[in-house]
C-alpha cells in the first residue's frame, strides 16, 4: 500500500476513534451531558443537529470511500500533487472534534473565558477544515468512479453546513 495512503488511512482510523471515544465518554460519564451539552439551544433545532450528524457521519464514510480509492501517485488537487493535502485536512477535523467533548465537559464543571474562546476555535478549526474538505474535492483529479466523487463532494457540503453552520457559528451562540 502506498505510504501516503497508509498515512490518510492511520488519521482516519486513529483520529475517528478518538472522536467516538471522546463522546462516549462524554455521554456515558458526566452527568446530565445529554442535556448540559446543549445549552439553551431551542429543544425544536435538536432533532435537525441530530439528523445533521447522521447525514454527516453517513457522508464522511463516502468521502473516504472516495479518498482511499484513489492512487496516491497519480492523484491531484488542482495543479499540484494533493493526496497528502486530504490526510492534513482529515487530522484538521478529527484532532478539534475529539477535543471538543472534553472542553465542553469541562466548560460545564468550570466555566472559564479560556475554555470558551479553545471551543470555539475547535468548532472554528473544523468548519473551515471542511469548507477545504470541499474546495480539494471540487478541484481534485481522477474523479473516478464519477458517481462516488458526488456522493463524496455532496456529502463533503452536508458535513460542512453542519460542521460550519450549526456547530461552529450556531451552537455557541446557545450554548453560553
Amino acid at each position: 500500500m502506498h505510504p501516503e495512503k497508509k498515512a490518510l488511512g492511520l488519521v482516519i482510523l486513529l483520529g475517528g476513534t478518538a472522536v467516538l471515544g471522546s463522546y462516549v465518554w462524554g455521554l456515558t460519564s458526566i452527568p446530565n451531558a445529554s442535556t448540559d451539552f446543549w445549552g439553551d439551544t431551542p429543544r425544536g433545532l435538536i432533532p435537525v443537529y441530530t439528523a445533521s450528524m447522521l447525514a454527516g457521519a453517513l457522508s464522511f464514510f463516502a468521502i473516504i470511500s472516495f479518498l482511499l480509492g484513489l492512487d496516491p501517485a497519480t492523484t491531484r488537487v488542482g495543479e499540484r500533487p494533493g493526496y497528502r493535502l486530504f490526510t492534513w485536512i482529515h487530522l484538521a477535523i478529527l484532532l478539534p472534534s475529539a477535543l471538543w467533548m472534553p472542553l465542553v465537559a469541562a466548560m460545564v464543571a468550570q466555566p472559564g473565558e479560556a475554555l470558551w474562546w479553545a471551543i470555539r476555535a475547535s468548532l472554528l478549526v473544523v468548519g473551515l477544515a471542511s469548507v477545504a474538505l470541499v474546495m480539494a474535492l471540487v478541484r481534485v483529479q481522477p474523479r473516478t468512479p464519477t458517481w462516488l466523487h458526488r456522493l463524496a463532494l455532496g456529502g463533503s457540503v452536508i458535513f460542512t453546513v453542519h460542521t460550519l453552520v450549526l456547530d461552529a457559528l450556531l451552537w455557541p451562540a446557545f450554548f453560553r
